[in-house]
């Protein structure tokens, strides 16, 4: 059967499902297993299924789930908020930087929240804050036109992207965003400053 033929019959079965918690919970899982092997995951029926698990038993594995479908729903915000509720949740840490780190992909990715993103990669910690560090350092350079008062002041920008993506371990990364930092040229131009104070990011970064 296809996802029409299982999708308008599912609200009948809901209706009969069993009293006790564990046959319950069972039977829902097995409707979200066929919905899933079916590729009906996108339908408002698979996210009541979601939700009919959570109010049964609301472990962070369905929370999850419910966060994800979101995702994929492009309903983002509220995607990032069943993921701050799964954080709360989990008492393993590092488990908690595994989720923030899918909140972090929501705001850079699918939002394009640079200056979110880049404050949520700081609270990132563990195997993770390499790739979160990546991150910040991208939405540096992102920016970096419209953070500062002169040319020169937004090119300095890419000093603190190279600065952050050398914390990260990737040098290559750090040159290329290095190269697009003031010439000597533009550096003696403008005074041969030894240091810039970036506004946006709170930071003062060398200038050579």
């Amino acid at each position: 059967k296809s996802c029409e033929d299982i999708l308008p019959e599912l609200g009948v079965f809901m209706n009969s499902l069993p009293k006790e918690k564990e046959a319950k919970k069972s039977t829902v899982n097995n409707f979200l297993s066929l919905l899933e092997k079916k590729g009906c995951t996108g339908s408002n029926e698979y996210e009541m299924l979601i939700d009919s698990i959570i109010s049964i038993d609301n472990t962070v594995d369905a929370v999850l789930a419910k966060a994800q479908l979101l995702r994929i729903k492009k309903r983002y915000v509220e995607s990032i908020s069943v993921y701050q509720d799964a954080i709360a949740m989990e008492e393993s840490d590092s488990l908690q930087n595994e989720i923030l780190m899918k909140v972090l992909d929501i705001q850079y990715s699918d939002l394009k929240r640079y200056k979110t993103a880049y404050k949520t990669a700081f609270t990132v910690k563990g195997s993770n804050v390499s790739r979160a560090l990546l991150i910040a350092a991208d939405c540096v350079a992102r920016t970096a036109n419209n953070c500062g008062a002169s040319t020169f002041d937004r090119k300095c920008n890419y000093y603190y992207a190279a600065q952050l993506a050398s914390r990260a371990g990737n040098p290559g990364t750090a040159a290329k965003y290095k190269s697009s930092a003031p010439s000597s040229d533009e550096i003696f131009n403008n005074n041969s400053p030894a240091s810039v104070t970036l506004s946006c990011w709170g930071v003062t970064v060398d200038v050579n």
